[in-house]
């Protein structure tokens, strides 16, 4: 794939418009707003074989536009402040998606970098298309060097595909959920989860559960939560902002200011707890935040 002779910087190459929920059928609320706030993890491959005009990945009734995925970089083009790679699936490397940086696009000065060609890289952004290419207007993308990181991405992907193609959030808020068996039924209750950390390996290294295991929390009461104290001021914050962080979410920095923390060792257990509950999930890296409820 490459850029043609019409690319226009302005506009992002025809990819910086976002009609994406113009042409999506209704689908039920609830599968809509998961599908809304959550950067899904899928591979390369998935994304080669199932792009479409819709700007959409799909599973089960969850029509994802926001997607998060690793590929090894095969060709990289700069055009003024546009960067265009494309990477391949290191599982296949003939099923191959493009990715365009745009400056103004993305969130950090380390989303612009050129990366070479051979280096695996993580890319967090909206799907987008234009004519017959299919690709990603990248918010977040940064290298890959540990392995442990591309196993974990290639098993959470794997496991969206089948938590949500299952409906499993549906079953969950059913109350049948009690039938489940197995990730998809959530870890057992921890007895002390203040007095230590709940960790498990995730595409951003060692992690808290990001996704998947926290829809299996029940709803609370109130204003989506029955927390007080600085969690309480935590979830007030993010359900206050939900509407402007879009997926990006808010820094840690940005919640400690926001709520006027002062010790941020504190701040970071308590975020780590909200994780661990399934309040709120990491998005772009382990130091942002948005709210899952």
């Amino acid at each position: 794939m490459a850029w043609n002779e019409s690319f226009s910087v302005a506009d992002a190459g025809g990819w910086a418009g976002d009609a994406s929920f113009t042409t999506v059928a209704p689908k039920e609320a609830q599968s809509l707003k998961v599908a809304e706030r959550l950067p899904i993890p899928v591979t390369i491959s998935n994304l080669h074989d199932s792009a479409n005009v819709e700007e959409k990945f799909e599973v089960g009734d969850f029509p994802f536009s926001t997607v998060l995925t690793m590929g090894i970089v095969k060709a990289v083009s700069e055009q003024e402040n546009t960067l265009n790679h494309v990477l391949g699936d290191p599982e296949d490397m003939s099923k191959e998606f493009e990715v365009l940086t745009y400056n103004g696009v993305s969130d950090t000065e380390s989303g612009s970098n050129l990366f070479v060609e051979g280096s695996k890289v993580m890319v967090v952004g909206k799907l987008r298309s234009l004519s017959d290419r299919h690709g990603i207007m990248s918010y977040s993308i940064r290298e890959i060097i540990d392995e442990k990181e591309y196993r974990a991405f290639k098993l959470e992907a794997r496991i969206a595909l089948i938590y949500f193609a299952k409906n499993i959030p549906s079953i969950l808020r059913s109350g049948m959920g009690q039938s489940l068996v197995g990730c998809a039924a959530g870890a057992p209750i921890d007895a002390d989860t203040n007095s230590r950390e709940k960790e498990t390996l995730s595409v951003f290294g060692t992690q808290p559960s990001r996704i998947y295991s926290s829809i299996v929390t029940p709803p609370s009461t109130g204003r989506g939560h029955n927390l007080v104290g600085q969690r309480g001021k935590i979830m007030d914050l993010l359900q206050r902002e939900k509407d402007n962080y879009e997926a990006i979410g808010l820094s840690e920095n940005e919640i400690k200011k926001a709520i006027g923390a002062v010790n941020m060792d504190s701040l970071r257990k308590d975020l780590q707890f909200l994780v661990n509950e399934g309040h709120i999930y990491n998005t772009t890296d382990d130091e942002h935040y948005a709210l899952i409820d």
